[in-house]
């Protein structure tokens, strides 16, 4: 049996951001939703006890289009903070990555100007809202039938 855990920041004001996607389809799921910061994530699954193989790890990735997800197993952080904190905690890269795209035309112009951070801590337009509820079902169903 599979154990998920979304990845996110707790408090109100990290509520509906891109980087708090993972924490969203975690609730959404009945998962275990991250209550620490994005860069504590292998501390809090480390308490968890689960084993690396039953983990499901759903997160945000910039470089995936809104709209679009893919699940992985035994990769690389791709410089995600959060995964980076898990791989380190678990010692092993050996789970699987739930992770939804966030990138849209707004990231492109971001990039340039250096305001990465400013995108994923901001919050999904209320037509991307809209198509969450889509996303999160079709996610559902690619976690329960694989």
């Amino acid at each position: 049996m599979k154990f998920l855990f979304g990845i996110g920041n707790p408090g109100k004001e990290y509520e509906g951001t891109r980087h708090n996607i993972g924490r969203a389809f975690a609730a959404h799921e009945g998962g275990h939703e991250s209550d620490v910061f994005v860069n504590q994530s292998g501390e809090a699954v480390r308490k968890l006890k689960v084993k690396p193989q039953d983990l499901i790890v759903a997160h945000d990735d910039l470089d995936i289009d809104f709209g679009k997800f893919k699940l992985s197993f035994d990769r690389n952080s791709a410089g995600h903070k959060g995964v980076e904190s898990i791989i380190k905690a678990l010692k092993t890269k050996k789970f699987w990555r739930l992770r939804f795209g966030i990138a849209n035309t707004k990231l492109k112009k971001m990039r340039k100007e250096g305001n990465v951070a400013d995108f994923v801590l901001s919050k999904f337009t209320p037509t991307e809202q809209k198509q969450l509820k889509a996303i999160f079902k079709e996610a559902h169903d690619r976690i329960t039938h694989d």
